[in-house]
């Protein structure tokens, strides 16, 4: 009843109107019930895209406006329970199929200037061997992840519909606290599953790829995607009780940020990928994120001179 008046319904849901190994390269290298209701196809996933192209300006009227015509056009449960995974599936299919054209055909050449480790390419079938478990985490362990810490994540308030939503400034302080939270919940996670009975039984298969492409960022083991994929991801709003607008606009960047840190590529103008390609040469530097507490640890290994040296080389080309 409580989401329901926020959304602007009535207690029965209602709207009314209130105002008020191989390397993959070849080369060198309680609140609530939690009962569901499936999605209705692309009647639902539409009004999904429009959630965070309306985000794109978080505190903006134009941004209200779109939110509430999303509210009209599909349910609270489709929000709150089938939106987030089924955002981070569309996010994350749409963003590798691009650079599969690029990883699988190299076209368009002109673009492979821009790979991190130089004459290296992906080989085909293992990009095709890494498909099933990346759509069983995505597709899976996303949802059932999201089954278990939705009630925690309604009482919290972590997808609480307000009107009118957050200003743009609490959306900045929000995303400000988020990424520095995920920072210390992914390096901590990251750097325990590189212990060494742990990284041989759970970590090992995601490092087969010594030189990744951006369909294997999720490439895990399930309990790895839960600890430290899905959940430093996921429970970074809950801790900054961030609404569900600004969740949203989080997992876009969140999977966009993980896909191009895999990739290979440092696309002009495009975040650069080089600190966790460096962790997948080595295995024991650039444990974190952003480098925050690999600098506090003093795990950047040779880092600084790899980043010079690609430097370097990029600029001759």
């Amino acid at each position: 009843q409580t989401l329901h008046r926020a959304m602007g319904r009535d207690d029965a849901g209602k709207r009314v109107d209130d105002r008020s190994m191989p390397s993959g390269r070849r080369g060198d290298g309680i609140l609530q019930s939690v009962s569901v209701e499936a999605p209705k196809g692309w009647a639902d996933v539409v009004p999904l895209v429009a959630i965070t192209a309306c985000c794109t300006i978080p505190g903006s009227a134009w941004a209200e406006s779109v939110f509430r015509w999303v509210i009209d056009r599909t349910s609270e449960e489709f929000l709150l329970f089938w939106g987030p995974p089924l955002w981070v599936l569309i996010i994350y299919t749409t963003y590798t199929l691009a650079l599969a054209v690029l990883d699988l055909w190299e076209k368009p050449a002109f673009l492979l200037r821009y790979r991190v480790q130089g004459d290296t390419s992906v080989d085909p079938r293992m990009w095709l061997r890494s498909v099933p478990l990346v759509l069983f985490n995505l597709m899976v362990v996303n949802v059932f992840f999201n089954y278990v810490m939705r009630p925690l994540l309604v009482w919290r308030g972590t997808y609480k519909v307000e009107f009118p939503g957050p200003s743009f400034w609490t959306c900045l302080v929000n995303l400000i606290g988020i990424i520095l939270w995920q920072e210390v919940l992914f390096y901590y996670a990251h750097r325990t599953l590189h212990y060494g009975p742990l990284y041989r039984a759970i970590h090992k298969l995601h490092h087969t790829w010594k030189s990744p492409c951006g369909l294997v960022a999720v490439y895990a083991n399930p309990i790895e995607h839960i600890l430290s994929n899905v959940g430093p991801v996921a429970i970074c709003p809950f801790i900054m009780g961030a609404s569900i607008q600004e969740t949203y606009v989080w997992f876009t960047i969140a999977i966009a940020s993980t896909i191009t840190s895999h990739s290979g590529y440092a696309f002009p103008l495009f975040p650069k990928p080089y600190g966790h390609d460096y962790h997948h040469m080595k295995f024991n530097a650039m444990y974190g994120v952003i480098g925050i507490l690999d600098a506090l640890h003093g795990t950047t290994g040779n880092y600084v001179k790899h980043r010079e040296e690609i430097e370097r080389r990029e600029k001759t080309l």
